[in-house]
């Protein structure tokens, strides 16, 4: 499972999209298409191989506005 941080591009108010169940290219994607920067958080472990390449985690949250 993957864990996401990212940041605003630009001056004003953006907000952040919903990561949940997402594949990493999908999220990835969906910051990009937001204006948002993509920030590599790391991965995590899991037993559940249904999860591998998921989001496991997003901060900050889903519909938070960034500047």
């Amino acid at each position: 499972m993957l864990n996401f941080g990212f940041w605003a591009s630009s001056k004003g108010m953006v907000k952040v999209p919903n990561l949940s169940n997402l594949s990493k290219l999908n999220a990835i994607t969906a910051i990009q298409n937001a204006h948002l920067n993509y920030v590599d958080g790391g991965s995590t472990s899991t037993n559940n191989i249904s999860l591998d390449n998921m989001v496991a985690s997003q901060y900050p949250n889903a519909n938070d506005l960034v500047s």
